[in-house]
């Protein structure tokens, strides 16, 4: 059986399935998480914030040769305000095709994968059924074929859809639009509220607020997802400006137990999160990698494009058991293959599983 070889930025797909092979099982257990990038403008230097704290970056100073500029970055913890349910419909997205085929405007809250998102080059104005229009500035197609209309005046709802990438499970409510716009298949909202789906049993971190300082001054506190530029006042010339991106992201952990060690894992269970991997990382913590998800087992290949670090793969089977464990330095043409059919491939800092005395054979429970 010779495999097809997809590339992909650090995941090769090699799939060989039986024309009979069953789906594998379910998706892990998710909780979500937060983490910040730092992209300082000028440069290749990519800074990440995976835990509350205060943080200190040295970064090169665009407009002097040879000397540094400091950013300082708190991070705390807020309580997320609780959403209120009342006044949403709970709906399924055939709920939601129906009802706006019936010319329901109920106000609606239902869960679905991300088709495709849109950003307008400029406002485009929508009628809305009693007259008014609304400016829309963004719009989100479901897997189902639900069009969601995000209004010009959430500017939050924008930057958290600059953070979303298809396929990823969302919660969406909003309110139903019948008529002319609902001639979207699955059904057309205008949406006032977006976040990523919580999975059942899984449980949600606090919100983050960031706050940046910059020599001695707060610049700016943040607690949307996406990206938020910052212009810093150059500290070695007078009149110059300093320029940084900082993204926020909420993503997807995975608690696991390693051969009993445990181990926070962020979860990639798209083609999109897989493609993307450890792109723009300088490491990993101790006991936290990358949990590779697949709806179906398969071989797996996986080579070091574009990971700057040296890392560890561990090919884990729908059961659990780990069936080979293959090492990966920055550089390296040469792909590592699962030993058999696998479900999950964990990734981690590369000498983790020899500290740990995990070899194959392990078992790894997954939530």
């Amino acid at each position: 059986m010779k495999p097809a070889i997809v590339a992909m930025a650090a995941f090769l797909s090699a799939i060989a399935l039986p024309p009979q092979s069953a789906i594998g099982p379910p998706p892990p257990r998710a909780r979500l998480a937060h983490d910040v990038l730092i992209f300082w403008q000028g440069s290749g230097q990519v800074e990440r914030i995976s835990r509350p704290g205060r943080y200190q970056f040295d970064f090169a100073c665009s407009n002097a040769q040879g000397s540094t500029e400091q950013l300082t970055v708190e991070v705390t913890p807020q309580a997320r305000a609780k959403t209120v349910q009342q006044g949403y419909r709970e709906c399924t997205p055939e709920d939601v095709r129906r009802l706006t085929q019936e010319g329901s405007e109920e106000s609606v809250q239902f869960n679905d994968s991300v088709g495709a998102v849109h950003f307008l080059p400029e406002a485009q104005p929508l009628p809305l059924p009693e007259g008014p229009t609304v400016q829309v500035g963004a719009s989100l197609m479901t897997a189902s074929g639900a069009m969601c209309f995000v209004p010009v005046a959430r500017p939050d709802l924008g930057r958290f859809l600059r953070t979303v990438m298809p396929g990823d499970r969302m919660t969406i409510k909003g309110r139903l639009l019948p008529g002319p716009v609902g001639v979207a298949p699955g059904g057309a909202l205008l949406a006032d509220g977006l976040a990523f789906e919580v999975s059942p049993g899984g449980r949600e971190e606090l919100a983050w607020t960031v706050k940046v300082l910059w020599d001695g001054r707060e610049m700016g506190a943040f607690s949307d997802p996406g990206d938020h530029l910052l212009s810093l006042p150059c500290t070695k010339r007078r009149g110059e400006v300093e320029r940084a991106v900082l993204r926020l992201r909420e993503g997807k952990v995975v608690d696991l137990k390693v051969a009993g060690h445990p181990v926070t894992a962020e979860l990639a269970d798209t083609a999109q999160s897989r493609s993307w991997g450890l792109q723009g990382r300088t490491g990993l913590a101790p006991d936290e990698g990358m949990l590779f998800y697949f709806e179906r087992p398969l071989l797996a290949t996986f080579v070091m494009k574009t990971v700057s670090f040296p890392i560890a793969v561990a090919f884990i089977s729908a059961d659990g058991v780990i069936l080979n464990i293959e090492k990966l330095n920055p550089g390296d043409a040469q792909g590592v293959t699962s030993a058999g059919l696998v479900s999950y491939v964990l990734e981690m800092q590369q000498d983790w599983f020899d500290k740990n005395g995990v070899r194959p054979g392990g078992r790894v429970v997954i939530p």
